[in-house]
């Protein structure tokens, strides 16, 4: 038996072979596709109301004290105290996937507390957070040598988005792997 009879196909295996191939590739990119997209955090957004800013609460707190809000921004700072995790933010307008958008106006600082340990180095300054809360309070602090009053957010959902070096968000890529033996 000689070598070309095992690699002889029929004109329905060639017809099976070239049907295949393309809905192979085709189920291969989709796959691939689909586990490329990172999707939006889910926060609970009953109650939430996107209006309020941050300098809104600072001048009226009463009004607004105890109500739900969803604000994002760059930890600047973040501290271990002794009933949780406070977590300085400036704040920015959030994108629709609710992203803090950094290329906007500052909106004010705020902090954030939370009620349990995070680890500060893991929250640490320059991440990006979004964070689902209730007005609480507000808190005299300092922003170098100028006083400054913060709204206290006490935090019920929160997101920590990927370093912004590792942040791949709108580029697609591809690439072809070779190997040697």
């Amino acid at each position: 038996m000689y070598a070309s009879e095992y690699f002889y196909l029929t004109t329905n295996d060639w017809r099976h072979l070239f049907l295949r191939a393309p809905l192979a590739a085709i189920f291969s990119l989709l796959i691939l596709s689909v586990t490329g997209c990172a999707s939006a955090p889910k926060f609970n957004l009953d109650g939430v109301d996107q209006s309020i800013q941050p300098r809104d609460v600072v001048t009226d707190l009463k009004k607004y004290q105890n109500k739900s809000v969803l604000w994002g921004g760059v930890i600047v700072k973040s501290t271990n105290v002794k009933e949780g995790t406070e977590l300085e933010l400036l704040v920015y307008p959030l994108k629709k996937d609710f992203k803090p958008d950094t290329e906007q106006n500052t909106l004010g600082r705020i902090i954030v507390f939370h009620d349990g340990y995070l680890e500060t180095l893991d929250y640490a300054a320059g991440r990006l957070l979004t964070v689902q809360g209730i007005v609480y309070d507000l808190k005299k602090g300092s922003v170098g040598e100028a006083i400054y009053t913060y709204v206290v957010v006490d935090a019920r959902q929160m997101h920590l988005w990927p370093p912004i070096e590792d942040d791949d968000s709108g580029r697609v890529q591809f690439g072809i792997g070779v190997m040697i033996h």
